[in-house]
């Protein structure tokens, strides 16, 4: 009986270290996520333009995007993440929608409201999100690699 426990364990902690670092932050990014803050380095201000500001990452690489009111064009895009030296990056790819490019992925948990928290970063964009119906647990359970953690990355605002 025992030893059947230990086999167990020794499989489980072999599946989940076969997952790779993609897979867990794939498993992350699936969701819907509210956009807090965007900071664009033209001044841009987000919240008068875009009436719908929420991302929403689902399976097949597919994403719903913040749209223009005056607009609707380029609300859908693909995604695909790539590693670059010990940073993880997501590309997004829409006609016609600003929010367009390569970002690097950061993810933050804020324990205070009890978020996960995503840091999108271009040269020219900053965008920060909270992920809808999120409860820490998910955060917890998703073990995103330390490269994609918060207290490893300098933020700017």
């Amino acid at each position: 009986m025992f030893v059947k426990k230990i086999i167990c364990y020794f499989c489980l902690f072999l599946t989940c270290s076969a997952c790779t670092d993609e897979q867990k932050i794939k498993k992350a990014l699936k969701g819907m996520w509210s956009i807090d803050t965007y900071a664009p380095s033209n001044d841009f201000f987000f919240q008068q333009t875009y009436c719908i500001n929420v991302f929403i990452f689902k399976d097949h690489n597919i994403c719903d995007l913040p749209s223009l009111c005056e607009n609707r064009e380029g609300k859908e895009g693909k995604w695909t993440l790539s590693k670059e030296e010990d940073a993880h990056y997501i590309t997004i790819d829409a006609v016609k929608n600003d929010i367009s490019g390569k970002y690097r992925i950061v993810f933050d948990k804020d324990h205070a409201n009890n978020l996960l928290k995503l840091y999108l970063m271009s040269d020219s964009n900053t965008i920060v999100c909270s992920k809808f119906m999120n409860f820490l647990s998910e955060f917890e359970r998703a073990k995103i690699p330390k490269s994609c953690e918060l207290n490893s990355v300098k933020v700017n605002l």
